[in-house]
């Protein structure tokens, strides 16, 4: 029947079909779980300890001159694990984290577990990260930010969530500052010790992964800078791409 036009049953079927699969398009999309840009984001700052901390009688041990900090080079994988597992423990206040990329698996679910532990102390755990490669971890910060003591924020989001939202691949079109993302890596612990480097937490980072080895290399700084770092974490925390 091509070139001939349609009966009226016809195009009752037609306009029927295409009522049907429009309907279940809308529904398919307002399915798809969103961010709320606008959502309550207490502003909040870095933590100063009042009392004793075994991280700051580390620093009160190396007898550093006024203004002087003290550096120590962490040059592999599992020695940079260990430095943020050993921190975590020693937290008796505050835990400040922010990082690119955080994986699933066996390293960073190690790091977890200790988070957990030290907010169960009652450590106040801050958590940033940037929200490229964290559209599949949803229910894993979620899962954190429900603990009392972890607020977790993800960076410059992208609002439509899920693998197969339609939205998403729009949005990236369409919305030039999603590419503006947050590339710094830190560890902050009682705003007295510090991690910062180059290293993400994954397993590749942390020479878990017998296939793939990033060379890498992180700081552990003790002293006055570590401030300097906290503020700046201060800075992305309470930035309004940061939800």
């Amino acid at each position: 029947r091509c070139g001939l036009p349609m009966t009226h049953h016809e195009q009752s079927g037609y306009f029927f079909r295409t009522f049907c699969i429009c309907a279940c398009l809308c529904l398919w999309v307002a399915g798809c779980t969103s961010v709320n840009p606008l959502a309550p984001r207490p502003i909040s700052q870095t933590f100063v300890a009042h009392g004793p901390s075994p991280l700051q009688d580390w620093v009160d041990k190396l007898e550093l001159a006024s203004g002087e900090s003290a550096f120590h080079l962490i040059q592999t994988g599992r020695d940079a694990l260990a430095a943020r597992l050993a921190l975590l423990d020693q937290a008796r206040y505050s835990i400040d984290m922010q990082y690119y990329m955080v994986r699933d698996d066996s390293s960073t679910q190690l790091i977890i577990q200790h988070l957990l532990q030290a907010a169960d102390r009652g450590v106040r755990l801050r958590l940033l990260v940037d929200d490229i490669y964290g559209l599949k971890r949803d229910r894993i910060l979620a899962t954190l930010s429900a603990h009392p003591k972890i607020e977790v924020r993800v960076f410059n989001p992208f609002l439509a969530r899920g693998r197969a939202n339609p939205l998403r691949l729009f949005e990236f079109l369409q919305k030039s500052s999603l590419n503006r993302r947050m590339h710094n890596k830190l560890l902050v612990v009682d705003n007295a010790a510090l991690v910062v480097g180059g290293r993400n937490l994954g397993n590749e980072y942390f020479d878990s992964e017998a296939e793939t080895e990033f060379t890498d290399l992180d700081v552990l700084t003790l002293g006055p800078v570590v401030h300097q770092a906290s503020l700046s974490f201060d800075e992305y925390w309470n930035h309004p791409l940061a939800v």
